[in-house]
């Protein structure tokens, strides 16, 4: 089994995490379209692959995202992921 198609996302909620000279930092990531904000709306393309053993399919897939969510010129931020699956198929014979 093979996938492939777009994505939108919106964010609900967001933090950012730092670390550097062994101290560790977290902010709430605030959404909008100012200076210092994030968008909230993600959008890009997805790729998977997977396979089916009688009712379970196991899979994997990654998402690579095309919009730049920051508001600041000169700085791109982009959402990319990794996602693992395990499904169980109800009522497959």
């Amino acid at each position: 089994m093979l996938q492939a198609g777009p994505y939108v996302g919106i964010a609900l909620s967001g933090n950012t995490k730092a670390k550097a000279d062994g101290k560790k930092a977290t902010e709430k990531i605030e959404f909008g379209s100012g200076s210092g904000e994030m968008s909230r709306l993600d959008f890009g393309l997805g790729f998977g692959a997977g396979l089916q053993f009688g009712n379970f399919q196991v899979g994997v897939g990654y998402n690579l995202g095309l919009a730049n969510l920051s508001n600041e010129n000169k700085i791109t931020t982009r959402n990319n992921g990794l996602a693992l699956t395990v499904t169980y198929l109800l009522g497959c014979k």
